[in-house]
């Protein structure tokens, strides 16, 4: 099931769909105060309704090494073919994201490694219908994408304290 939130950043208003396990936060940490987490979610900003962006998040490099190093090597993964190949399978048009580079990566929380762009005649009247319905088009490709990778987020978020 998608829990959505809401945010008005400076690009203008947006919804995030988010799933449980693709969110892993500890210690109080989040995107706002910068530490302890990692998330993967969809987003979309009321201002482009045909867009729905994939985003990979965690601190960054300076502040958690480990888990931005993760969040590289997942971007990296998505920006191969397959991704793009099954967007214009389901015939959506793909675009690809910002801040892929290796640098911005490690510099900002928040990475975008590509857009799903939705046809006119594919819309639905919210951002949360739209943004579910890509989700359970693209799930499975998205699951098998990072599966390699959740054991080492779950090492890095449930190893003992030390």
């Amino acid at each position: 099931m998608i829990r959505f939130r809401y945010g008005n950043p400076i690009g203008g208003a947006l919804v995030s769909g988010r799933v449980d396990e693709w969110e892993w936060p500890r210690r109080g940490g989040n995107y706002k105060n910068g530490r302890d987490f990692f998330t993967i979610h969809w987003e979309m900003r009321v201002n482009k309704p045909n867009e729905v962006r994939f985003h990979v998040e965690s601190p960054d490099f300076n502040e958690n090494p480990r888990l931005n190093n993760l969040k590289v090597d997942i971007v990296s993964r998505f920006l191969k073919d397959d991704i793009r190949e099954a967007i214009y399978l389901a015939d959506f048009e793909y675009k690809a994201g910002r801040r892929i580079s290796e640098n911005c990566i490690r510099k900002y929380k928040s990475t975008e490694p590509f857009r799903v762009i939705l046809p006119k005649h594919f819309l639905l009247p919210s951002a949360e219908e739209n943004i579910e319905k890509i989700h359970n088009i693209f799930r499975k490709i998205i699951h098998v994408a990072i599966e390699p990778y959740l054991t080492k987020i779950q090492e890095e978020f449930y190893e003992p304290e030390k």
